[in-house]
């Protein structure tokens, strides 16, 4: 008897020293992209690709990333054109929120998006994760993307294609 409570104390005092030293959360830390692949229509693939980061913190998320495969080009003037400002608009993606992870599949749920029709209550968009040490590599198909239509969230109408971000952590 005296054995169990021995043992009950001890893993107590050990759960409760894992809770207080902080421990991290799988995917917790700031990100760097180094690598993209995306299949499909407009396929490319770079080994140094535009930047990007992706932070995730025990519930929250933000990611910036330049997914095309060209520089974003800079503004002629002060005052940009039109088409500068469109054009800058289409080279990036970014989204914040909070997220939750459940096997191997991250969802995300942005509260603040580039698209609004994105971080509108409801929105939602998958990835497929494999963590390798310091190494992430996050899966998204084109249908995994679930913004609102018509006030529902519904998977993205776009030509079918997956990107594969590899993400190197730096913090």
């Amino acid at each position: 008897m005296k054995q169990r409570v021995a043992t009950l104390v001890l893993l107590m005092f050990s759960v409760t020293v894992a809770a207080q030293s902080g421990a991290r959360a799988p995917l917790e830390g700031v990100w760097k992209l180094t690598e993209i692949v995306v299949t499909g229509a407009g396929a490319f693939s770079s080994q140094s690709p535009n930047p990007g980061l992706f932070i995730f913190t025990k519930t929250h998320y933000s990611v910036f990333v330049v997914p095309v495969k060209q520089p974003r080009a800079l503004f002629a003037t002060e005052t940009p054109t039109t088409a500068e400002k469109v054009a800058a608009f289409e080279s990036m993606a970014a989204n914040t929120g909070t997220y939750d992870i459940s096997g191997s599949t991250l969802t995300v749920r942005p509260m603040v998006a580039k698209n609004p029709n994105c971080s509108a209550g409801g929105a939602f968009l998958t990835y497929q994760f494999r963590l390798e040490r310091n190494r992430l590599v996050l899966t998204q198909k084109s249908s995994d993307a679930n913004c609102l239509i018509a006030q529902r969230p519904a998977p993205s109408a776009v030509p079918a294609n997956e990107t594969h971000f590899t993400l190197t952590r730096v913090e």
